[in-house]
């Protein structure tokens, strides 16, 4: 069981780009949530899906990012160390995530929010790529502040340097 807490655990620290602490991860996590519930909710209204709502949207992103977390697990400790070839490393889990979105996460919106399925696969994929984007951003926002860090972290210590210099 601890094995697979830590393998999830480190798929979702991927996922979110690896942040430095776990406010960023929530941070990040929680902003690419929001977005992709609101995506999905703006974009099944305008493409006039008949029960495309808020509820359902976040329904919709739980049953999607359950099923892939535990699908990418599953293969990340049961198959992954069973391959021989070191490309085929990098390609299974994300063949197993593009399945688990064509099998479990389209029909499931398609199911919950009454729409056809290529509608149903735009709206997911457009909802998923604005949730990358807002990731980035977050995490360039992260960036920003801890490159800002450092730079008044010498800032302060050279007018440190100076100041002790002057009074000499």
């Amino acid at each position: 069981m601890d094995v697979w807490k830590a393998e999830i655990l480190r798929i979702i620290r991927l996922a979110a780009g690896n942040p430095e602490s776990i406010t960023e991860l929530v941070t990040v996590l929680i902003s690419a949530a929001a977005v992709c519930v609101i995506v999905l909710n703006i974009v099944g209204n305008v493409l006039k899906f008949p029960m495309a709502d808020k509820k359902r949207s976040a329904l919709v992103l739980t049953i999607g990012l359950l099923s892939m977390t535990l699908i990418i697990m599953a293969v990340n400790l049961y198959v992954v160390p069973r391959l021989a070839s070191e490309s085929l490393l990098v390609w299974v889990p994300i063949v197993s995530a593009t399945v688990t979105m064509l099998a479990i996460v389209i029909p499931s919106a398609c199911l919950l929010c009454r729409a056809p399925y290529f509608k149903a696969l735009f709206t997911v994929l457009l909802s998923v790529a604005a949730a990358w984007a807002v990731m980035l951003l977050v995490q360039a926002g992260f960036s920003a502040v801890h490159g800002g860090e450092k730079v008044f972290d010498k800032t302060k210590s050279r007018k440190t340097n100076i100041n002790e210099l002057l009074s000499k």
